[in-house]
């Protein structure tokens, strides 16, 4: 299939537009004749070919519970191709196939029960999915391509919530998270950290995706993440809302609060004393990020911070009343209660806005009046 494109009779752009007129028609015939299109594709994975990981990676996308027979296959052959694969553009595709085989693989560990075939062991998959994962953390991480750099960090979600599910120790698999994080500190707009679906965002999102899939697998299964990587996620997002040098896009922002609830949910505790060290830093936009995440928090009304609201109101009284924040009560202060008020705790905060303007009488502005 893939000699269709390999004489030199047409033009790199005529090659190009072909092999996608071909990957749509074969992702169109599949409606049909989805096994034999399959098995096709299967059959013609022995070498590492861009139109064939394309074409696979477009039909675990639309079809994605009736690849889950041929995973196994897909991921046993792309073991055995690892050295083959070695410019950036064909680790691009191949990475994609990555992604998407693992996004279904996910979809599949909750909605297995929809599936005709016999249910399928999460060791099975981990089993295949371990040994690429493995290749590309310790090989490909230090690419400078930044297309390639985003097909990585889309794929690395996917696969490392395969592999939460694995018996084994988890600390190899979280190694990922540091580079991940380290993806935030990039000039560009790196919204691929937190999520994946539009070709007209960059890496952050993606970082952000990635993250959230891996959180979501975490929280879904209960597994816990380690003490320090979690401290380390939560630095990270805290540092995106604080850092006036980056603008979020609406999708990075929402995908970045997203991951903050699921860190909530996850483990509570640990994140409101988080957001308690970074309330006691004496510094205006930290402390409105830290009262921007307690914000979301309680206006989320998650079961595990339900019984936490008395700790965050305890919080937010102690900021409010920083003998620091009054001394310029017109512009720090009134920023925080101003943003704060406009959430769903808003009564809340003026029950604590209250109380402190009545146990401080001195400190209120001569002319003031409510």
């Amino acid at each position: 299939m893939g000699s269709w494109f390999a004489t030199g009779t047409v033009s790199e752009e005529a090659r190009n537009e072909l092999k996608v007129a071909a990957s749509n028609t074969l992702v169109t015939l599949a409606r049909c004749y989805f096994s034999d299109v399959m098995l096709e594709l299967v059959y013609h994975l022995g070498l590492p070919e861009e139109f064939i990981f394309i074409t696979l990676g477009n039909l675990s996308s639309a079809y994605a519970l009736k690849c889950i027979p041929f995973v196994g296959m897909i991921l046993n052959d792309m073991i055995s191709m690892l050295a083959l694969v070695k410019d950036s553009r064909m680790r691009q595709a191949f990475c994609g196939v990555l992604e998407k085989c693992s996004r279904a693989v996910n979809g599949y560990f909750m909605n297995w029960e929809k599936c005709s075939f016999p249910r399928m062991g999460e060791s099975q998959f981990c089993k295949n999915i371990l040994p690429l994962y493995c290749h590309v953390t310790s090989n490909w991480l230090t690419c400078e391509e930044l297309e390639l750099k985003q097909a990585i960090i889309k794929a690395l979600g996917p696969m490392m919530g395969i592999l939460l599910h694995k018996k084994e120790p988890q600390n190899p698999i979280f190694e990922a998270i540091s580079w991940l994080l380290e993806q935030y500190k990039e000039k560009i707009d790196v919204f691929h950290v937190t999520k994946c679906c539009c070709s007209h965002v960059g890496p952050r999102y993606w970082s952000d995706k990635s993250l959230s899939q891996l959180l979501e697998v975490s929280v879904e299964y209960k597994i816990p993440l380690p003490k320090g990587k979690f401290q380390a996620i939560c630095s990270a997002l805290h540092n995106q809302i604080c850092s006036p040098a980056k603008q979020l896009s609406i999708e990075n922002h929402q995908e970045l609060f997203h991951c903050v609830l699921l860190l909530a949910r996850s483990s509570p505790d640990d994140l409101l004393a988080f957001l308690h060290e970074q309330l006691e830093i004496e510094h205006e936009a930290v402390r409105v990020a830290s009262l921007d995440f307690l914000r979301a928090i309680v206006g989320a009304d998650l079961p595990e911070t339900r019984v936490k609201k008395l700790l965050i109101v305890k919080a937010v009284k102690y900021t409010l009343s920083d003998q620091n924040a009054t001394r310029i009560y017109h512009s720090s202060q009134f920023s925080i209660i101003r943003k704060f008020a406009e959430s769903a705790i808003h009564t809340i905060l003026q029950i604590i806005y209250e109380d402190i303007e009545q146990n401080r009488p001195q400190d209120r502005p001569l002319g003031y009046s409510t």
